[in-house]
């Protein structure tokens, strides 16, 4: 009988704490009433950033695509690459030297340095000219590339227009 009680208390005790943590995680969902606060977000353009545009980031593994294995170091493929980077658009880049890597199609773990641009301002067609210029000077394969619609600000210059 002692055992009995115990369980019933146990399920008691487990039906009350789900229920407290189901009406905690509730309650953060209930719709809040007061219209006096601003949760509204800044915009691309705020106090802060007085432009927007689309900023690029582009990743350059430096595997050989005829041997797979690296060939050039970090310094030659930034002697190559950088110049092409920096015609492109409004000539602004930072290049951050990385590792990555990436599984090739017999599941193999395939890492390399990597140099990445980001910051690159410049249209589409620059970026995508600037995508084969890359690969042809380094001769790899590919290069990953994002983008991203941004504000920003450039405090003390000015960029040329992409």
């Amino acid at each position: 009988m002692v055992a009995k009680v115990k369980y019933v208390r146990l399920i008691v005790l487990s039906t009350l704490m789900t229920a407290l943590i189901a009406a905690g995680l509730l309650a953060g969902c209930a719709q809040s009433t007061d219209t006096t606060s601003d949760t509204t977000a800044p915009g691309l353009v705020n106090s802060v950033t007085d432009q927007e545009g689309i900023l690029y980031t582009l990743y350059v593994g430096l595997a050989d695509k005829d041997t797979g294995a690296q060939v050039l170091d970090m310094q030659e493929a930034k002697d190559l690459a950088t110049p092409l980077v920096s015609a492109a658009g409004g000539g602004g880049y930072t290049v951050i030297e990385a590792q990555g890597g990436y599984t090739d199609d017999d599941g193999n773990l395939v890492e390399n340095d990597t140099l990445v641009y980001t910051g690159v301002h410049a249209s589409e067609q620059e970026i995508l000219t600037l995508v084969d210029d890359i690969k042809a000077a380094l001769n790899i394969e590919s290069i990953y590339v994002t983008s991203a619609h941004t504000g920003y600000a450039i405090f003390g210059g000015q960029l040329k227009a992409a």
